[in-house]
């Protein structure tokens, strides 16, 4: 897997990187929220000579964003990514989880994986290699869209 980290904790940044490559995948490690979507946006700079985003290749499997990174909101950088490419699966690594579901719900339109922080490598891992869990999202956000069209319904 192609797999892009953003985490403000460099020293857990490189143990994740060290560990997802002894697995053999590619990792590349940003710091700030910044250098990730620069980092992004030279991957995936010929989106735009793509016609059908079904025929595009994610420049990366998946990005992997800290809650806390640096000099950026997460969920920010997370818009900002998809607003390039809307199929890129995120993972959000969060101390604060509820406040990150919380969050995530109520401003993200794209189902998001979180991890509670502390992460071990190997759940990092496992979590990075579940699709199954990527597509359970997928069909989980689009049941809590059509509550939330069903209760504006109503409200009116």
């Amino acid at each position: 897997m192609k797999i892009l980290l953003a985490f403000s904790e460099h020293e857990t940044a490189l143990a994740y990187r060290n560990a997802l490559r002894s697995e053999g995948h590619s990792v590349i490690v940003c710091d700030t929220g910044q250098s990730c979507f620069d980092t992004y946006s030279r991957y995936a700079q010929d989106l735009h000579k793509v016609k059908s985003l079904k025929t595009y290749k994610s420049p990366f499997d998946v990005t992997v964003l800290d809650y806390e990174i640096e000099d950026m909101d997460a969920l920010e950088l997370g818009r900002q990514i998809l607003s390039l490419n809307p199929k890129q699966r995120i993972i959000l690594a969060s101390a604060n989880i509820q406040e990150t579901i919380s969050r995530v719900l109520k401003e993200f339109k794209t189902p998001t994986q979180i991890l509670q922080k502390p992460i071990t490598s190997e759940l990092l891992m496992a979590s990075l290699e579940d699709k199954g869990m990527d597509m359970e999202l997928k069909k989980f956000k689009t049941d809590v869209g059509r509550i939330k069209k069903t209760i504006e319904i109503n409200e009116v």
